[in-house]
């Protein structure tokens, strides 16, 4: 009998043994799994080359540095471009402005509901509590005493038990206070700081733009401008130019910042389950414990990114109000070559992507000799013009691009709609002066085979010599305008930089004369702004030249 109970006893030690060895197994498997996060290798890369570029950005953002080399160095992080106005660039600011509303919702309906999971975890715990305590009551005492040896003391059982319960509601108040005071707290001041004006500040920028259009449109029937009317119209774009980047700057700001809170609350959420990730065999919260790991290492560089942006957005903002007041700051090149009311601004933060994409479009250009766009002011040929101008209502700004031989526009659906083929059309300048269909500031006309003539308005004497060249070239017909190298140097006697008389180099980027040493400042530059080509020594085509 004795022989029977010693067996049996074997048995168990060797059950005992192999559960542990199963789950000693299982923990290796575990292990073994922890690095299948996809793309953790990836994000361990980019975390340490985010952390690398830190320092060069400081140096972009220094007041000794070039104001351009700001936008150079914000241009790879920018989810929304600070480019000239456009449809185009409307369309994107809305397309954020919807993204965000829904950002919103998702962070706000999953405030609630951790709020919701954190009260029953409290409630949970409290259950626990009571049930451990119930053990613990004494009164209890007398009811559990047993004589059975083997299954030990019932009252030291009930109080292991007791004691597992307590560690357990410890643990939910843990969870609780984590998720509901710190993640969804966290939430809700994201979304109070960073999404409460959203609505309201894009209103804003566009009542401006309204504003400032309403002004300029008034400004170019009239042949001149006095100081009076010049000062509130430069004031009025001013006011819209600041509004627009101050835009452009908090989107991309409430992008960053969006970013950093999700991974404070996944680092949060990390965290709080450790202990749960130990008692568990979930490969999920091991999936979760990498996350947790790979958020905490990049958010301090996120935050530091943030920081350093800001001050590269303030030195942007100090590009533009020098354009602004005709001040640009040094190191800046000059664009306007022309007497201009509204002169085009060269203050720009454009992505990687886009810069790309424009490189593109411009090889496109020089094969196919097809690439113009922006804002015009249609002026109504006829009676239904005259009648226009004799009730001093301004000329319709819309959209215009120029494409495939043919010159389009863009109405409020914003699709494109065909004016006209370029084809055997003769594109003329108007007068500058009178109240004719060719009168007006930076009036041009394209004159059709059939005698129909289509009057627009440039807002500048720059713009309205590329569209003239540009609307030309597409006819075929011979280009007047910078049509030899010899009329570019007339144009452009000096560096736009130093004022130096040996400029032998041209920043094809924006047009202007540039001597030996700036233009290997601009070289240094990179990107667009290190566009150069040398004026004796290169090969010029009449797109270049324009």
């Amino acid at each position: 009998m004795s022989t029977g109970n010693g067996n049996d006893a074997d048995v168990k030690a060797m059950q005992a043994e192999l559960r542990e060895l199963r789950a000693r197994v299982r923990t290796l498997e575990a292990e073994k799994r922890r690095p299948t996060l996809e793309g953790h290798g990836a994000r361990v890369q980019a975390i340490a080359a985010e952390a690398a570029a830190l320092q060069p950005l400081k140096e972009a953002a220094a007041a000794t540095a070039p104001a351009s080399a700001a936008a150079l160095a914000l241009g790879p992080s920018v989810r929304l471009e600070y480019t000239r106005d456009s449809p185009m660039f409307r369309k994107q600011c809305e397309a954020f402005e919807n993204s965000l509303a829904g950002l919103d919702s998702l962070l706000g309906g999953l405030a609630i509901r951790l709020r919701d999971w954190s009260a029953a975890l409290r409630a949970s715990r409290d259950a626990a509590r009571e049930c451990a305590a119930w053990l613990k009551d004494r009164r209890h005492a007398r009811a559990l005493f047993g004589g059975n040896e083997a299954l030990g003391d019932s009252s030291a059982r009930c109080a292991t038990l007791a004691d597992a319960l307590d560690s357990y509601a410890q643990r939910q108040g843990r969870l609780a206070d984590a998720f509901g005071a710190e993640v969804a707290s966290a939430l809700d001041a994201f979304r109070a700081e960073e999404l409460g004006d959203c609505e309201g500040f894009i209103g804003d920028v566009w009542r401006l733009g309204d504003a400032y259009e309403q002004k300029l449109c008034a400004a170019l029937r009239l042949d001149t401008l006095d100081g009076e009317a010049r000062a509130d119209l430069k004031d009025a774009r001013g006011a819209f130019e600041r509004s627009r980047l101050a835009l452009v700057r908090y989107l991309n700001g409430v992008d960053a910042a969006k970013c950093i809170v999700i991974g404070e609350a996944v680092a949060a959420a990390g965290e709080a389950l450790e202990d749960d990730r130990r008692s568990g065999e979930g490969e999920a919260f091991w999936r979760l414990e990498a996350e947790a790991s790979l958020c905490r290492q990049a958010l301090p560089v996120a935050a530091k990114r943030r920081r350093i942006d800001g001050e590269l957005w303030d030195r942007v903002g100090e590009r533009l109000e020098g354009e602004l007041r005709d001040e640009l700051p040094g190191g800046s090149p000059r664009t306007s070559s022309a007497p201009t009311w509204s002169a085009a601004l060269t203050t720009e933060v454009r992505s990687a992507a886009s810069l790309r994409a424009s490189r593109s479009d411009l090889a496109h250009a020089r094969d196919e000799e097809i690439l113009k766009q922006g804002y015009l002011h249609r002026r109504d040929d006829g009676l239904l013009g005259t009648l226009t101008r004799v009730a001093g209502m301004a000329p319709k700004r819309r959209w215009h691009r120029l494409h495939g031989g043919a010159l389009y526009y863009f109405d409020v659906t914003s699709k494109d709609k065909k004016l006209l083929d370029l084809a055997g059309c003769t594109v003329v300048r108007g007068t500058d002066r009178g109240d004719g269909v060719f009168g007006g500031a930076f009036a041009f006309a394209v004159i059709a085979e059939d005698g129909s003539r289509l009057c627009l308005q440039a807002e500048n004497e720059d713009e309205r010599l590329r569209w003239v060249s540009a609307l030309r070239r597409a006819t075929g017909a011979p280009l007047n305008d910078f049509a030899s190298i010899g009329a570019f140097q007339a144009e452009n006697p000096a560096c736009a930089e130093c004022a130096s008389d040996e400029a032998d180099w041209v920043s094809t980027s924006v047009g202007v004369a540039l001597c030996a040493d700036c233009a290997a400042a601009h070289r240094r530059l990179g990107g667009d702004f290190g566009r150069l080509r040398a004026l004796s020594l290169d090969a010029w085509s009449p797109l270049v030249l324009e």
